[in-house]
């Protein structure tokens, strides 16, 4: 073949005017697998690579069951198409752990199915990958599964993440909120009183927990456990108290009214009080209640004669009076209270009552 200037691209024994593959060194002829490729077998059998289905493994056979033009022998997907890698990184997609990012080492730490490149939770197992939030935390280790963040971030590291956090920077594992104002109470300036803007003049105290602070309160001392009225009173402490301080309680005051200093008798009346009602009216006869079994006008509370006959005229104990006559008080020393309750001197009759009275703190409602 004319060759004047004798090109030799590849310096193979063939000039290029004859080189088929001027280009390749080892090869002047396309061959079987054409230039650039040898025509050899490097896995032992008898199969040149270009054509063998396991080129790296032996098989003389080239048995291909799922006819994925890989040989069974070293098929990395049996059943499956392993020409399908839309990661490109080795793995064929029906086996890869991480179909869509590229992950050759197919690490999987928590083995639970999804490499570490692609698992919202890499060191929790979680095979189904859910995630409510959709915050690419996985709810297997999402510190707030129900509150998206960017970052998973625990400042307190309580296990509790800052963005549900009710005292993120103070640790709470419990998140206890005894107020529910929204702030723990490892952080909240008033644990016990709700006050969602945390201010410091929102802590008014709260003596003796009857859920009427201090300053409204007008019976700060209320037992434990019973009711309350909106002024922080139990229904006894109403009775007790001796708001037109006359000396006698509120309870079994006739005349509430009493204007200061006035001189009263045992049933709380002034002379004035009782001029302006010479006689009290008489008193109908009641209907029978369950608050009074005999009909004397009495409540059963405050009778402490339960069973007196119908039609007997009775004094404010319930009990017969003596050929008509309210008998006269007998005077018993004074008990300073305190706060506007009872104080001074009660008469008997009235003693009576607020002892029986005394009786409705056992039988009080749990708050």
């Amino acid at each position: 073949m004319d060759n004047p200037g004798q090109e030799n691209a590849d310096g193979d024994a063939a000039g290029d005017a004859c080189d088929a593959c001027p280009n390749d060194p080892d090869k002047t002829a396309v061959g079987v697998c054409g230039c650039g490729v040898a025509d050899e077998s490097n896995d032992g059998d008898t199969i040149i690579d270009c054509q063998d289905n396991c080129p790296l493994v032996a098989n003389e056979t080239q048995a291909d069951a799922d006819n994925d033009e890989v040989g069974d022998a070293c098929d990395a997907c049996p059943g499956e198409d392993d020409r399908e890698d839309a990661d490109n990184d080795g793995t064929p997609d029906a086996c890869d752990n991480c179909p869509d990012t590229a992950n050759p080492t197919q690490a999987d730490v928590d083995s639970d199915g999804f490499g570490n490149a692609c698992d919202n939770c890499p060191t929790v197992a979680n095979p189904t990958q859910v995630n409510a939030d959709s915050d690419g935390f996985g709810d297997a280790c999402d510190l707030c599964p129900n509150f998206a963040s960017s970052n998973n971030a625990d400042a307190d590291t309580d296990g509790v993440g800052n963005v549900c956090d009710n005292c993120p920077s103070v640790a709470n594992p419990s998140q206890l909120d005894s107020d529910t104002d929204g702030f723990g109470n490892a952080c909240d300036n008033c644990p016990n009183l709700a006050n969602p803007n945390q201010g410091a003049d929102d802590c008014i105290p709260d003596a003796d927990g009857d859920g009427v602070r201090d300053e409204n309160d007008i019976c700060p001392n209320s037992p434990v456990g019973i009711d309350v009225n909106s002024d922080g009173c139990t229904e006894i402490q109403l009775a007790l108290r001796d708001d037109d301080g006359d000396n006698v309680a509120n309870g079994v005051d006739v005349c509430p009214g009493t204007a200061a200093g006035a001189v009263v008798n045992a049933d709380g009346c002034s002379a004035e009080q009782l001029g302006e009602q010479p006689s009290p009216p008489p008193t109908p006869t009641p209907t029978p209640t369950s608050d009074d079994l005999d009909n004397d006008g009495v409540r059963n509370a405050f009778d402490l004669c339960p069973d007196t006959p119908e039609g007997t005229v009775v004094d404010t104990t319930g009990c017969p009076l003596e050929g008509g006559a309210t008998p006269p008080p007998q005077d018993v020393p004074s008990t300073d209270c305190g706060n506007g309750t009872m104080c001074g001197t009660l008469g008997m009759a009235n003693l009576y009552v607020l002892l029986i009275g005394l009786g409705w703190l056992r039988r009080g409602t749990r708050r």
